[in-house]
């Protein structure tokens, strides 16, 4: 037995994680978390536990790399009546923070009115197993009120009407990171919402989706590429508390 001086000690461990570790995860088909548990025995017990989520974070150099500055840019028509398109966001967005996005709305003939206009960012779940099960969910929303980003509430749309949307992404874990291969996969799309009513006030409400990537926000490299769930050097520790890392992977 080694009796300790009065003071303050400090030890340093290095864990290296396995590469078949499942990534933390909240959803509705499974759940996934992980906890460091520090203890000193002797004549006295204590014990310390930190909560930690595991991530395979994005790596330089592989197929994926030029998703990361890749814009959005995507349009489609309805029945040759209502062009709508989105544009001029990265396609990798991190949580917790505000994505922007610019809603274009185009009328290819005449009589059309606006009622509603937003973005909607949802989140999809996939469980893969015997049963294959999926899921998706609105994660986030954002719609403009009436009156909000000028006097379009209503108006008949000329030409077109271009709208600076904004949303934010909510924090980590109340929104997935995306997690490409496993058990459960998650993906995320984003979709541009409106509602138009024809001259003879028949509505119809349109949506325009385009993937979008979540990833962590302390991810440093904007260039890297999306999670690889076999590689294990890509394996890192995000601690949950606002402390710095002392584990490596």
């Amino acid at each position: 037995m080694y009796l300790w001086a009065r003071g303050t000690y400090e030890f340093f461990f290095r864990i290296v994680l396995p590469g078949d570790l499942g990534e933390t995860m909240f959803t509705a088909h499974k759940r996934v978390a992980y906890e460091v548990r520090a203890q000193l025995s002797g004549s006295v017990r204590r014990e310390a536990v930190r909560p930690v989520a595991v991530k395979r974070m994005p790596y330089f150099g592989s197929a994926w790399e030029a998703l990361a500055s890749d814009m959005v840019h995507v349009s489609a028509v309805w029945r040759d009546r209502i062009e709508m398109c989105a544009l001029g966001c990265s396609r990798v967005q991190r949580d917790g923070q505000p994505l922007r996005v610019t809603g274009v709305v185009r009328a290819l003939e005449k009589g059309f009115c606006l009622t509603k206009v937003g973005v909607i960012l949802e989140e999809r779940t996939r469980c893969r197993s015997a049963r294959s099960t999926s899921e998706s969910h609105v994660a986030a929303s954002r719609f403009l009120r009436a009156g909000e980003h000028g006097d379009w509430h209503g108006r008949a749309i000329v030409d077109q009407m271009a709208f600076d949307l904004e949303l934010r992404i909510p924090p980590a874990y109340k929104i997935q990171y995306d997690v490409k291969h496993g058990p459960v996969t998650v993906s995320h799309r984003l979709a541009f919402v409106v509602a138009v009513v024809d001259q003879f006030g028949h509505g119809t409400s349109l949506r325009l989706f385009t993937p979008l990537h979540i990833m962590p926000h302390d991810c440093v490299d904007l260039h890297d590429e999306l999670p690889a769930y076999a590689d294990v050097q890509a394996d890192r520790v995000l601690l949950t508390a606002d402390a710095p890392l002392e584990l490596f992977a």
